[in-house]
């Protein structure tokens, strides 16, 4: 007990000299801190706009922890996570010289703007490695003898005839078996700079009025469920969320998987050698 009294007086002694030593460089020390914490401000934005949150997790054991150590950036992080900055158009216009905005379907030598701007989207989802569309697929495919989808862009201009297309929407059409003609909403995208402006609103007005005129009766669109704010838009236009109505799921096969399906899977043969005679024409 009495070894700890030298140790504790040394200490206070040490804590009052600092203490006096810091006070005769306030505006010093000040101004450090000040600049320390910007640096700090600038780093930890850095490090949650560029890495996924997941990786964070790897680093502190409980969320607790990680916002005392992040501060208010970390609530954030799941919202900006993959929307990384996205391929930017050679020809775009600055949205400040922008007069008039121009909706007009899609054409074929469109084509190669409209695969910037879906490599665009791909990368504003942090999936840009899965789009393996090619301008040939996009030219044949739509505007060949037989139109898969439909296409709608969105050009903006300036009053001395310079424009761009920063933005689109595609569709294709579709059957109901309840309902009859249908359609799927499938890309909708604009480019950063001119977001926020109600534009993704119009190109979604417009796709629905022209199959609605062509007599659609039902759409089906894919919707990030997360994104809150997109599923309050889409049910204030009058969508419903069939997932959690009927507990709907999508599926798909693509690829290799497809390929395997359609070459190895015989299940007429399988019948065949069952004693079930099963005839295609098909």
């Amino acid at each position: 007990m009495l070894s700890r009294v030298p140790l504790r007086v040394m200490l206070a002694s040490l804590r009052s000299s600092t203490a006096t030593a810091i006070a005769t460089a306030t505006p010093a020390v000040d101004k450090f801190k000040e600049g320390f914490s910007r640096i700090a401000m600038c780093w930890r934005k850095t490090l949650i706009r560029n890495f996924p949150i997941e990786d964070f997790s790897q680093f502190f054991s409980y969320e607790g922890s990680q916002r005392r150590n992040l501060g208010s950036y970390v609530t954030k992080a799941k919202a900006v996570t993959n929307q990384v900055k996205t391929t930017s158009d050679p020809y775009e216009v600055d949205p400040e010289l922008v007069s008039r905005y121009v909706v007009r379907p899609a054409r074929p030598e469109d084509c190669g703007k409209i695969l910037r701007l879906i490599v665009g989207m791909a990368e504003w989802e942090g999936k840009a490695d899965q789009v393996e569309i090619t301008e040939e697929d996009l030219r044949r495919d739509g505007f060949g003898e037989e139109s898969l989808y439909q296409c709608i862009l969105l050009e903006a201009c300036q009053d001395n005839g310079v424009s761009s297309i920063i933005g689109y929407f595609m569709f294709t059409r579709s059957y109901c078996v309840w309902k009859g003609r249908s359609a799927i909403w499938e890309d909708l995208f604009i480019r950063d700079n001119f977001r926020g402006k109600g534009l993704g609103s119009v190109l979604f007005h417009e796709a629905s009025r022209i199959v609605y005129l062509g007599g659609c009766k039902y759409i089906d669109a894919y919707a990030d469920f997360e994104n809150e704010r997109a599923m309050e838009w889409y049910k204030m236009c009058g969508f419903e969320n069939i997932t959690e109505k009927h507990g709907y799921n999508i599926i798909a096969i693509t690829r290799r998987s497809l390929r395997n399906y359609v070459e190895n899977h015989r299940p007429i043969e399988k019948l065949v050698k069952s004693g079930v005679l099963v005839v295609s024409t098909v």
